[in-house]
């Protein structure tokens, strides 16, 4: 999963920091005769002149020659930077604001709230973020998410949760014996969760419990 910024003449792709070198790899299987560079620019490969992203909440201002731009998944996520790794780290502040805002935002985190390589689109709810187009074409796997939109296949879903008690990322989500789904990010009480929804609906009224640890779905 990953965020498309154009910038003077190029595309920047926003992705978690331990996936850019697999990505990079991945992208280049496609890129065939075209003349088109494709280089990892992350702080994994370059050390502090690589690129590192931020995010910028409540009108923050960006650093002085980052590219700026919308964060396309939802309002109250606000702005990305991207900028060197030596600037990012000069800004600071605290990252469980942002985790918190962007479990608010039910917007899930590749590797913690969903597996890479192992979910589709619509259940890491790419499709309810502006992650997915049903209005253009085509694109490696467009015929199975377009069934899934139109059939409405989808049994998974990453949802929004409230947990009353101590639990760990991970830790499966039970209604009685029924195992339904497994806790993603945890923030102070709210996390994200993979859940098999038509389990779920089965659940009705019993409580849902995670390792000891009430979980209600909100």
């Amino acid at each position: 999963d990953f965020l498309v910024v154009d910038s003077a003449g190029a595309f920047l792709l926003d992705t978690s920091r331990e996936k850019a070198g697999e990505l990079a790899k991945r992208l280049g299987l496609y890129k065939l005769r075209a003349k088109v560079e494709i280089a990892d620019l992350s702080a994994e490969a370059r050390g502090d002149d690589g690129l590192a992203l931020v995010a910028l909440l409540d009108g923050a201002a960006a650093p002085d020659g980052a590219v700026a731009f919308d964060d396309p998944r939802a309002a109250d996520l606000g702005r990305r930077a991207i900028t060197p790794l030596r600037l990012a780290r000069a800004i600071g502040g605290d990252p469980r604001l942002y985790e918190a805002r962007r479990i608010a935002a039910g917007a899930p985190r590749g590797g913690a709230d969903f597996t890479w390589g192992d979910a589709f689109p619509h259940e890491a709810n790419m499709d309810l973020l502006h992650g997915v187009a049903f209005d253009k074409g085509c694109y490696v796997g467009q015929e199975v998410v377009s069934r899934m939109q139109h059939r409405g296949l989808a049994r998974k879903r990453v949802v929004k949760v409230a947990i009353e008690g101590a639990v760990a990322p991970g830790v499966q989500i039970r209604a009685g014996d029924i195992s339904i789904g497994a806790l993603g990010d945890i923030v102070e009480g709210r996390g994200l969760a993979t859940v098999r929804t038509d389990r779920l609906e089965e659940a009705g009224d019993t409580p849902l419990i995670a390792g000891g640890a009430q979980v209600r779905v909100i």
